[in-house]
Order: structure tokens, then C-alpha cells, then sequence
């Protein structure tokens, strides 16, 4: 997504029956995945990499957007021990690339 795309403004909404979605928890996880980019490519780059080394290993076929999904388990299994706020940006961060990865394949 570009710096020309028309952002939604997700401030004050609500799912019935859940929690007020945090619009800056959205932005910062926006903000990571650019930084990450800069850094380490793409999502399909870098997680292309990463489960050719799983998978060599393992014997496994992991895709790269089962590897985003991987990552938010591991997030997931962190909150349930201990609530920090970067597992939560970290799980917007690991889902948008996974779409990245869907929307690339």
C-alpha cells in the first residue's frame, strides 16, 4: 500500500460483542511492516526464505503465508501468558503481510 491510498478510519469501531478496534494499534503495525520491508524485503521475499530453511530442515512444505500464520500462533501464545501490546501489533503486522503473500501468489 502506498503513501497515496486512501487509509480507513477504523477510530471508534466496534464489533458487536467485542473490544473497540485501537486505530493506533493499526497504524503501528502499518508503520513496522514498512520499516520491516526496508529492512528485510518483502514479506513474499523474506518468508520465501525462511521456509525453504524450515522445510529443507523439517522435511515440511510450509508456504510462505503459512508461516505468517505461524507467527501470529506465536503471538497468540504469548498473550495468553502475558498481555503486552506489541503482541497485538504484531499480530495486524503478520496478517497484512500474509495478505501481501496472498495478494503476490
Amino acid at each position: 500500500m502506498d503513501d497515496q491510498t486512501p487509509q480507513p478510519d477504523w477510530t471508534g469501531y466496534e464489533v458487536p460483542g467485542r473490544a473497540r478496534i485501537s486505530a493506533s494499534i493499526l497504524e503501528e503495525a502499518q508503520a513496522v511492516v514498512k520499516d520491516r520491508q526496508v529492512r528485510y524485503g518483502s514479506p513474499l521475499e523474506h518468508w520465501t526464505l525462511t521456509v525453504a530453511l524450515i522445510n529443507r530442515y523439517f522435511g515440511t512444505t510450509f508456504t510462505p503465508a503459512d508461516w505468517a500464520t505461524c507467527m501470529t500462533f506465536d503471538k497468540l501464545s504469548r498473550e495468553h501468558f502475558s498481555h503486552h501490546r506489541d503482541n497485538g501489533v504484531d499480530i495486524c503486522g503478520y496478517q497484512a503481510g500474509r495478505q501481501a503473500v496472498l495478494d503476490e501468489t
